[in-house]
């Protein structure tokens, strides 16, 4: 031993990041940046920009890995700090070390008219010869930016994601200029759109290559122009539609009129979010009854319980298979337990607020000699139920271990998101052989031991005599400030084909959690 000692002392001493090869150490510098905040980008004294100051090795390391380099801060355009040398330069480095990787932008434009007519923002044109490299932009800017930004068409050839919002004056947007932003976009394929301005304003003033969009989610956008755009979009399979507001106003400018009142048949969209802002309930849903959509499979809505037979009607004409539902309704009244079955194959439900009276008519007895409401209900999101732990396992018993229907699927996974702290323990300590809590030398690693040994009762009671199918159970406690998971893989669970977890909510006393899992 002493002689090794002494052996490792006299030995020339090796800088360990030498001995790694390149690409292992290129990973290792992408990991330490990758989440970076976007304020310390700038800083020479912080990652990526420490990294070429280690020793020469690690500079060339640096200096040869693009990927590092790519993923610039949010922008803000016509700010004191984007007009400082030192920032521009940081920025002009970062760009011709990224070479040719994919640019991933963030831009916020706010520019007033005397700035747009002199043209002097030096960042602006300092991002715009890159531009044909982002495949990413979110940009938001204001109505005197827009003539300002025609200088990017033509070079958004690889861009294939689109974040767009619109804020400020109404009266800033010049509706009459032609703003040809994304005219030619060949790769854009997902696309949101936000408007939040004061006042109305015609949002055709920035044209999209509707087209050859595949996913689209808007918010504050008239219903009208949300018609004509499903018209005009074939290749759609996702939409999101939030606070769409009425609107009679006809878009003859970007859409054929000829066709404006033909129903909407739209064979490739599969997932439908209607949804609206907190207090504002009366968004209308009307704009739906011309739509006929055979693919649907994902439906969300956000509206009053009135809507219901909109939606109702929608599927029965549509003659979809929907196997997702997420509705925000306080409680499943009739006309929701109606829905419910015309809908025989949905296989995720997500509510919230249900009550036991509600949750009992989901549960299935065990005489029941006919088919369950929902009976291919596999994953079921339960928010803020307004029930008690008992009517909760019983619904999941009904579902698992006293399945005896064959026509019924079972409950594979369960999400619980609870307000009150009591509910959330009740759910455990209703369980059969739950023991006593001892307390232990350190609080959250005795707290993190109890409840792991409380999930293997839980994992005991729901699924005793069971087949080998699991149940997920993931609860949730909303005051919590973390979340951890547990992964049980002891000797009597391997024969499974999956592993049993459950969520619970860490003591916020202790940041040292996460160590002890």
């Amino acid at each position: 031993m002493p002689a090794a000692c002494s052996n490792d002392f006299q030995s020339p001493a090796q800088v360990p990041a030498q001995v790694l090869p390149p690409e292992i150490l290129s990973e290792i510098f992408m990991h330490s940046v990758r989440n970076t905040p976007s304020e310390s980008w700038l800083r020479v004294d912080r990652p990526p920009w420490t990294l070429g100051k280690v020793c020469c090795h690690w500079r060339a390391v640096c200096l040869s890995t693009p990927s590092l380099w790519g993923n610039l801060p949010r922008l803000y355009m016509n700010t004191a700090l984007y007009r400082d040398p030192r920032v521009l330069s940081l920025i002009q480095t970062s760009l011709d070390l990224s070479r040719t990787m994919p640019l991933s932008l963030d831009l916020t434009i706010f520019v007033d008219a005397d700035d747009c007519i002199t043209n002097t923002i030096p960042l602006f044109h300092q991002i715009l010869p890159e531009m044909h490299r982002c495949r990413e932009l979110v940009l938001a800017c204001n109505g005197h930016s827009l003539p300002l930004l025609n200088k990017f068409s033509g070079n958004l050839g690889s861009l294939q994601s689109l974040q767009l919002r619109s804020f400020g004056s109404s009266w800033n947007f010049d509706v009459t200029q032609s703003i040809n932003i994304f005219a030619e976009s060949p790769s854009l394929t997902n696309a949101s759109v936000i408007i939040d301005c004061e006042g109305s304003f015609a949002v055709g003033c920035i044209p999209l290559p509707w087209n050859q969009l595949t996913t689209l989610s808007t918010t504050d956008i008239p219903d009208s122009f949300l018609l004509d755009v499903i018209r005009n979009a074939p290749l759609l399979k996702r939409c999101s539609f939030t606070s769409a507001w009425h609107s009679d106003h006809e878009w003859d400018e970007w859409f054929p009129a000829a066709t404006r009142h033909i129903p909407i048949t739209h064979r490739r969209l599969e997932s439908l979010s209607l949804l609206s802002q907190p207090g504002d309930p009366s968004v209308p849903t009307h704009f739906i009854e011309k739509l006929f959509l055979p693919s649907l499979k994902h439906l969300e809505w956000k509206y009053m319980d009135s809507h219901t037979a909109r939606l109702i009607s929608l599927i029965e004409r549509s003659r979809c298979t929907l196997l997702s539902l997420t509705t925000h309704a306080k409680d499943l009244n009739r006309e929701i337990i109606s829905l419910l079955g015309c809908i025989p194959h949905i296989r995720e439900l997500k509510l919230r607020g249900i009550s036991g009276e509600s949750l009992a008519v989901m549960t299935i007895a065990p005489s029941a000699s006919a088919s369950a409401l929902v009976p291919k209900l596999q994953n079921l999101a339960i928010e803020l139920p307004q029930c008690t732990s008992r009517d909760i396992q019983d619904f999941i018993r009904s579902r698992t271990v006293d399945l005896e229907l064959g026509s019924v699927q079972h409950l594979e996974v369960v999400k619980l998101s609870f307000k009150s702290e009591k509910l959330y323990w009740e759910i455990y300590h209703q369980l059969e052989g739950w023991s006593t809590h001892t307390p232990g030398d350190d609080e959250a690693y005795t707290s993190i031991l109890y409840r792991k040994r409380v999930l293997e009762n839980l994992v005991q009671v729901l699924r005793k005599g069971g087949k080998s199918q699991l149940l997920k159970v993931r609860l949730v406690w909303y005051n919590s400030l973390a979340e951890a998971s547990s992964n049980l893989s002891d000797d009597r669970h391997c024969r499974l084909k999956r592993i049993w977890t459950a969520f619970w909510a860490p003591s916020r006393k202790n940041p040292q959690f996460k160590a002890y899992i």
